[in-house]
């Protein structure tokens, strides 16, 4: 039951994996009259591989919450089947084991034959739950293996294999100090390494480059692209930045442009005549970067 404005949406997983699709499980809920949603899930005929851990989590647009019973069915150990994971480098992956029957004596994991966990990096719950921090692709990835097993010596494993993504890496970048109005400007965004496919971006001020700068894109391979301008000038001035996106992690590097620009009149000073004793003033301004000084 959960209650909340807006009305929350109610969901149901079974050992952190969506319910299984089959016809015995029906799910339903109703809206009391003082604005409480009711969930349920409804098993008919019940089996030993039903058992497990089950969570309703309630949402709208302002949060979340959670609650989690588990339910027990007498029987030999079951694992359910478990899909594949895909998991990020550097980030911490959760694996739990949907394991059903009661009592069971124990539920661990092993890769290659060997028990875990083998390091720090590795923890396994008596629930069944094994978390992995810090994922490493040569480490981490491959074929792990739960098994759950009771008193009597019945046993039953499952093998679940996961898939260690890299994002990408850009070598840095900068535009050179010197740069002239009027010269021309190349910059290469390079992804050193990451798993593809890999998309890349190029960004002024956090926007898309206006069309007015003239500039040209080019990926001349799947891993970097060039940004050209053919003649730069003060209004190509700001900070550029490369975003290179694979399904893993998007990461970003900028740079900042900035044009040199000679000074130049934009009110040029002019012969003047005046009565002596009254006051005389004379324009005198001037454009340029870095800002020129008038004396």
């Amino acid at each position: 039951m959960a209650t909340g404005s807006p009305l929350p949406q109610v969901t149901w997983k079974l050992d952190s994996l969506p319910l299984p699709e089959q016809l015995r499980f029906r799910v339903g809920d109703y809206v009391t009259r003082d604005s409480r949603v009711v969930s349920y899930v409804n098993i008919t005929g019940i089996q030993v591989e039903d058992g497990g851990l089950f969570s309703c989590t309630a949402t709208n647009e302002v949060g979340s919450v959670q609650h989690s019973a588990r339910v027990n069915v007498f029987g030999p150990p079951i694992i359910r089947s478990m899909p594949n994971i895909t998991a990020l480098a550097g980030e911490i992956t959760i694996l739990p084991c949907p394991a059903g029957g009661y009592p069971l004596s124990s539920i661990t994991w092993s890769r290659d034959s060997r028990l875990l966990p083998q390091n720090h990096r590795q923890q396994v719950f008596p629930n069944g739950t094994l978390i992995v921090k810090e994922v490493n692709k040569k480490a981490d990835e491959g074929k792990y293996t739960c098994a759950a097993e009771n008193k009597e010596g019945d046993r039953a494993q499952k093998d679940v294999f996961v898939q260690v993504m890299v994002g990408p890496k850009i070598e840095p970048f900068n535009f050179p100090s010197d740069l002239e109005e009027g010269m021309r400007s190349i910059v290469v965004c390079a992804v050193l390494f990451g798993d593809p496919p890999i998309t890349i971006h190029w960004l002024k001020d956090a926007a898309d480059i206006p069309l007015e700068l003239q500039s040209r894109i080019e990926m001349i391979n799947e891993f970097t692209s060039f940004l050209t301008f053919n003649s730069v000038g003060p209004h190509h001035n700001g900070n550029y930045t490369c975003v290179a996106r694979n399904p893993a992690a998007t990461v970003n590097h900028t740079a900042l442009m900035v044009v040199n620009v000679p000074p130049y009149w934009r009110t040029q000073p002019t012969d003047r005549s005046a009565v002596m004793g009254e006051s005389l003033t004379v324009d005198c301004q001037a454009n340029g970067f870095p800002v020129p000084q008038v004396r």
